[in-house]
């Protein structure tokens, strides 16, 4: 399955860091046809929700920049059932109480809108716990984009600056 929820263990990688699964070439291209339920990263790329207007963009060739994270994951233990997989993301990672809120309503979608307050409710009275590491690369505000160099198509990026690599931060949930 794709879902986050199901996975005991995710990292989100970012260009600084060396990592097993490369990003994308920098220069990757796809268009967005709106059809779900949100449609956030169209609504956000294209400023309307109309899959005719999104059909045209990607006609016509719009660029639009978009960052992007990857999320892998792994196994924990040999006799995890969870295999390794590569995930990318455009808006939203969505891991534990939130992921599992998706995932127990996919099961519900002939309830419409209201399966997302029933299955919130069925989550949040399972009371888990989630377990995370995310490692980030901190960028501070009004910092541009030309301060940075790329250093290969994996899209891992050195900074200029003192020509030494940004220290991340790690955060564990």
């Amino acid at each position: 399955s794709s879902d986050l929820s199901e996975m005991p263990s995710f990292r989100v990688y970012h260009a600084d860091e060396d990592a097993e699964f490369s990003m994308p070439h920098k220069w990757f291209r796809f268009g967005i046809i709106p059809a779900g339920s949100t449609d956030a990263v169209v609504i956000c790329t294209t400023g309307a929700r109309d899959p005719i207007t999104s059909a045209l963009h990607i006609v016509l060739g719009k660029r639009i920049g978009l960052d992007i994270a990857q999320v892998v994951c792994w196994k924990e233990t040999k006799e995890s059932k969870v295999e390794p997989s590569v995930r990318y993301t455009a808006s939203f990672v969505g891991y534990g109480f939130y992921g599992d809120v998706i995932t127990e309503s996919e099961k519900c979608r002939w309830m419409g809108p209201t399966r997302y307050d029933f299955a919130g409710t069925k989550v949040f009275l399972r009371h888990r716990s989630y377990e995370a590491e995310i490692a980030y690369l901190d960028v501070k505000s009004g910092q541009a984009d030309t301060e940075f160099k790329e250093d290969d198509l994996n899209g891992r990026r050195k900074s200029s600056c003192c020509g030494h690599r940004k220290k991340q931060k790690r955060v564990i949930c």
